[in-house]
């Protein structure tokens, strides 16, 4: 069977379940049936051996194609696209120690 997306099997090139690993400074996703696991951001600097997260709160936006994490030691919250491009600060300043996002992606609001 072909699909709409012009794949062979049933899964939409968004199925994606995503995690991030704050000591090593990575989010991964991969499809909800286990196959196609990916690193899709990897951290700038190399990761020292402080037991600081180097990145917390993930949160998804499935409607504008979005990911947002926090980065504790630079204190900033960023944005990338699903696949990891486009990668930019979204918040500089202002922010202490974030431990959780959430987005509302209808409303176009991201909580910390």
């Amino acid at each position: 069977m072909v699909t709409p997306w012009g794949r062979s099997d049933r899964t939409p090139p968004n199925d994606y379940i995503y995690w991030a690993d704050g000591d090593h400074g990575t989010i991964t996703r991969v499809h909800r049936d286990g196959t196609g696991r990916e690193v899709v951001i990897g951290h700038h600097e190399p990761v020292d051996s402080l037991p600081v997260d180097w990145l917390t709160g993930l949160a998804v936006d499935w409607v504008s194609g979005n990911i947002y994490w926090a980065d504790p030691k630079l204190n900033v919250i960023e944005v990338a696209k699903l696949n990891g491009s486009h990668r930019y600060v979204v918040v500089h300043s202002g922010l202490e120690t974030v431990h959780s996002l959430a987005v509302d992606p209808v409303a176009g609001l991201l909580f910390w």
